[in-house]
């Protein structure tokens, strides 16, 4: 088993591709409110272990890339090319391009935002991200062909 040390508040997480995103917020540098884009293509899993391995994401060579996203992230949607992420205390969704791991855009959505969840037609291509949000009894819907909000319900 391994333990990051330095990743601070970990909530969401999602795996892809030996990729390991990771949501956290604050760690030994200060307080951030970050994704964690981290290669784990030579961690093995270990059998049979009675000790935990301590890493490092920058000495240990694991960190692809930290992306700045908004105030208290939550949880983490990949699809076939981004990650988005809620953020509660600023009613927003960022949205990270997964070829660059940067934020290309933050969608304003309900209040609260939390949980998401991914609509795929019968051909499997990814079309919506449903988004629900705590404070106001909301689900936004997000069309991911335009990056925009397209319904709220109720």
């Amino acid at each position: 088993d391994y333990i990051i040390t330095d990743a601070g508040h970990v909530r969401g997480i999602a795996y892809r591709d030996n990729k390991i995103y990771v949501v956290g917020e604050g760690d030994q540098s200060g307080y951030k409110r970050y994704v964690l884009v981290l290669d784990v293509t030579n961690l093995t899993p270990l059998t049979d272990n009675t000790t935990t391995e301590k890493l490092d994401k920058n000495d240990d060579d694991l960190l692809v890339a930290l992306v700045q996203v908004g105030m208290s992230p939550q949880e983490v949607l990949l699809t076939t090319d981004y990650l988005f992420v809620t953020n509660m205390d600023d009613d927003t969704v960022s949205v990270i391009d997964l070829a660059t791991n940067t934020v290309i855009t933050t969608i304003a959505v309900g209040d609260a935002p939390f949980s998401q969840a991914l609509y795929q037609d019968l051909a499997g291509d990814d079309k919506y991200v449903y988004v629900g949000n705590i404070e106001s009894n909301t689900i936004s819907i997000i069309d991911i062909a335009t990056l925009s909000v397209v319904a709220t319900y109720p």
